[in-house]
């Protein structure tokens, strides 16, 4: 099972790819197309 601070480690990357994305492409994709994109950079 991971350590918390794997865990953290992981969810912030998650969540900065996910920021970064969002912000370089904005609102006009769909869902799927996020997390194609979102799979790729992580």
């Amino acid at each position: 099972m991971p350590r918390p601070d794997d865990l953290e480690s992981l969810a912030r990357i998650a969540v900065d790819c996910g920021f970064q994305l969002h912000r370089d492409l904005g609102l006009s994709l769909l869902e799927g197309a996020y997390e194609a994109l979102l799979a790729g950079l992580i």
